[in-house]
């Protein structure tokens, strides 16, 4: 592997009045790994998403896709053990049905804690949430939510709060 993106996972949601680590993702119990699009040098770059290992040796995703398209916290994706060693992603197995928002706030004039409110308001709404860093987050939510997080989102574009993308490009995958 010639580069690679990897986050340690913290996926939170809405407990108790507050941002809490969602027990069924901290109980991650390996690293998948997947491949984006070659860079224009050539290198390959990954991100390491953590997950579940199944009776079945597939692996369950408990990590919010920061940068691959249409994978989702919940698929169930089969693995090979690559040579050097860490499992690679050879396919989704199941769709788990999530969507995948991730959004990127717009540079502050001074250092703020903006990423907080936007991850609280998520949160509330039943979102899962990964702050990636105080700009980037992503965010992992039921069908049926889908929608409203995506107007959210765009309300938030629209008046300069950041940039959003969905993690989705097509259904069913």
């Amino acid at each position: 592997m010639n580069d690679y993106r990897e986050h340690p996972s913290v996926v939170a949601h809405w407990s108790d009045n507050q941002l809490t680590p969602l027990n069924e993702a901290r109980a991650a119990d390996t690293t998948v790994w997947f491949p984006l699009p070659e860079e224009n040098n050539g290198d390959r770059i990954w991100e390491g998403i953590n997950g579940r290992t199944e009776p079945g040796g597939q692996v369950t995703l408990l990590g919010i896709p920061a940068y691959v398209y249409d994978l989702n916290f919940g698929d169930v994706v089969n693995v090979v053990r690559s040579q050097k060693g860490p499992l690679v992603a050879t396919g989704i197995l199941l769709d788990g049905g999530n969507f995948t928002f991730r959004a990127l706030l717009t540079d502050p004039h001074e250092p703020d804690n903006r990423w907080r409110t936007i991850a609280e308001e998520f949160a509330r709404m039943g979102c899962l949430v990964d702050a990636i860093s105080e700009r980037f987050i992503a965010l992992s939510c039921a069908p049926g939510l889908a929608q409203r997080v995506a107007d959210r989102l765009q309300d938030l574009n629209a008046d300069g709060t950041l940039d959003y993308e969905t993690g989705r490009t097509m259904l069913g995958t």
